[in-house]
C-alpha cells in the first residue's frame, strides 16, 4: 500500500475478531471509533512504539459472555507487528534506570523468586517476551538467571544486545518458539494487552515452561481504583493496547490456557518527573523534560500477577 494520502483508507487495515477468551461474536460497544483523518499511512503506523501516548482511537467493546473488553474491529495483526519491528524508540530506553528499579521492588514481593536460580542444576532459565530496551533482562541477568530476551523492534533488540551485552532476538513468541528449549520462568512484562492473540501466546507458554516453572505477567487492569475513578481518561486507554483485563477475565484466560494464579500484587512504578508529565498529556520542551529528571514513584493500576502450571488430578 503506498503512502499517500488518497490511496489510505482505514478501512482496508482492519479486521474483526472474536472474543479472545471465549470465541463469541456476540458483543456491546463501550467506547465508538474517533481517528478521524490520518493524512498517511506512515503517519498512522507511528502509533506503534513501546513509549506511544497516542490515546485510545478504536472502537472499544465488551464480550456479552465473559465480559472481556478488547478493542474491534483492529488494525491487522501483519501490519501492528511490522510497526512495532520498525518503530525507532530512543524514549523508552532513556529511562531504564527508573525502570529497573521499579522491577527490582516489584520481584521483592514476588515469594522466593530470587532464589530460584540458585538450585543445584545452575542459573535457573528466565524468558523475557516483549523486553524493550532491556532493562528488565538486564535486572534479572544481574540476580544470577540465565537470561533470553524476545524483542520484535529491530531498533530496541539491537540496544539491548549493544547496552547490556543480552542475548535478545528480533522476533516473536511464535517464531522463537520453534527453536526453544523449555523455561524455568517466562515474563510478559507490559505486553499482554498488545497482543493480537493472548490465548494462543499464553498456550505456547505453557508448553514452554518446565513442570514447576512460573509465569509473570504485568499489565494495566481497568478494574483498579484509578481506572475506575479516571474512566476513559485513564492514561492506558492507549492506540497500541488491544485488551482491557480484570482480575476475573484474567483469571479465566489462565484456566483456560492451563495455568493458575499464584499471587497479585500492585506495581508501582518510577519514571523521571517529565517523563511522566509529557506522557500525562503536559508537553514539556526537550530540554526541559531532560532537567525534570527526579525520581517519581506512582501507581495507576498496574498489577503484577504470577501462575503456575494447574496442577493434574
Amino acid at each position: 500500500m503506498e503512502n499517500d494520502a488518497s490511496d489510505f483508507n482505514l478501512s482496508e487495515i482492519l479486521e474483526y475478531v472474536n472474543c479472545n477468551i471465549c470465541g463469541s461474536i456476540e458483543h456491546r460497544k463501550i467506547k465508538a471509533s474517533n481517528y478521524g483523518n490520518n493524512s498517511t499511512l506512515a503517519e498512522f503506523m507511528e502509533f506503534y512504539s513501546s513509549s506511544s501516548e497516542t490515546k485510545l482511537l478504536d472502537q472499544l467493546v465488551q464480550c456479552i459472555s465473559c465480559s472481556l473488553i478488547y478493542v474491534n474491529p483492529r488494525v491487522s495483526t501483519e501490519l501492528s507487528h511490522k510497526g512495532y519491528q520498525d518503530a525507532i524508540d530512543v524514549r523508552h530506553h532513556k529511562q531504564d534506570s527508573f525502570r529497573i528499579a521499579s522491577f527490582k521492588a516489584a520481584l521483592t514481593k514476588i515469594n522466593n523468586l530470587v532464589d530460584l536460580y540458585s538450585g543445584a542444576k545452575g542459573p535457573s532459565t528466565f524468558l523475557d517476551i516483549g523486553c524493550a530496551g532491556g532493562a528488565f533482562p538486564k535486572l534479572i541477568k544481574d540476580l544470577g538467571f540465565q537470561v533470553i530476551g524476545l524483542e520484535p523492534s529491530n531498533y530496541l533488540s539491537k540496544h539491548a544486545r549493544e547496552m547490556y551485552g543480552l542475548e535478545v532476538h528480533s522476533a516473536t513468541l511464535e517464531e522463537y518458539s520453534k527453536i526453544a528449549g523449555k523455561f524455568d520462568v517466562i515474563s510478559l512484562w507490559d505486553v499482554l494487552e498488545h497482543l493480537s492473540d493472548p490465548k494462543a501466546t499464553l498456550g505456547e507458554i505453557n508448553s514452554m515452561l518446565s513442570s514447576e516453572g512460573t509465569l509473570i505477567l504485568n499489565l494495566p487492569m481497568i478494574d483498579t481504583l484509578p481506572a475506575r475513578i479516571m474512566g476513559l481518561r485513564w492514561p492506558f486507554y492507549l492506540n497500541v493496547h488491544i485488551y482491557y483485563f480484570t482480575l476475573r477475565t484474567i483469571e479465566k484466560l489462565l484456566d483456560e490456557t492451563g495455568f493458575e494464579v499464584r499471587g497479585v500484587s500492585r506495581y508501582w512504578q518510577t519514571l523521571s518527573l517529565g517523563y511522566v508529565l509529557n506522557r500525562a498529556g503536559i508537553k514539556l520542551p526537550k530540554t526541559i523534560e531532560d532537567m525534570l529528571k527526579i525520581p517519581f514513584r506512582y501507581y495507576l493500576g498496574q498489577r503484577t500477577i504470577v501462575a503456575g502450571k494447574k496442577k493434574s488430578d
